[in-house]
């Protein structure tokens, strides 16, 4: 089995354990799900995997989709200036910017619009999970699943506004704001997904 290949099974079986925890609570899926984690986990080594970047160039997937961001969906666009603004790492940028294409269900174009476009083959080499013609249909089927999952998840980890205690008076808040929680309210019944259970 290929690394590719790998992450692509890590990432199904992290698929399977939401749309599991899904079927059995029949509630959109939030942080309390641990799956959640392991998916955003898998899409980001599917995202670093097999860049050119990771000798030669100092650039991070999360500045990538910042390069076609004018390409992406206008929700996730205008999320992305607060993602810049509320992290610090480009690591956190990149989980950020995932969390909340997942909750709006605009990842699968998202990553369409990247592997569709010329910077991906500037970016990318011809054996990653965004080029290879195999793994690009396996990696879109599974952003499919995903898109049929409601969750319910906060876009940063930190639910909370930090707060900076002023020297002398009384607290003020950082320039960070309060880290929004985004619900998608489908009614999506629990048995449309039983399929995806079925593959493992």
């Amino acid at each position: 089995m290929s690394v590719c290949e790998a992450i692509l099974s890590y990432l199904q079986r992290s698929i399977q354990m939401v749309v599991s925890e899904y079927v059995t609570d029949n509630q959109p899926v939030d942080d309390k799900c641990q799956a959640v984690m392991l998916v955003a986990d898998a899409l980001v080594r599917v995202f670093n995997t097999g860049r050119k970047d990771e000798l030669i160039l100092n650039t991070s997937f999360w500045d990538i989709f910042v390069e076609i961001q004018h390409k992406l969906p206008l929700v996730l666009r205008k999320e992305m200036e607060w993602i810049e603004q509320d992290n610090d790492e480009d690591l956190e940028k990149g989980i950020a910017f995932i969390r909340f294409s997942l909750s709006r269900k605009v990842l699968k174009q998202s990553c369409s619009v990247l592997m569709d476009d010329k910077l991906v083959e500037e970016y990318y080499q011809t054996d990653s999970i965004l080029r290879h013609e195999s793994h690009k249909t396996i990696f879109l089927e599974q952003l499919n699943s995903l898109e049929l999952i409601p969750f319910n998840i906060s876009v940063n980890e930190e639910e909370e506004p930090v707060m900076n205690v002023a020297p002398a008076t009384s607290p003020v808040k950082s320039k960070r704001r309060k880290t929004k929680r985004i619900a998608i309210i489908e009614d999506i019944k629990p048995k449309k997904l039983k399929l995806l259970l079925d593959d493992d």
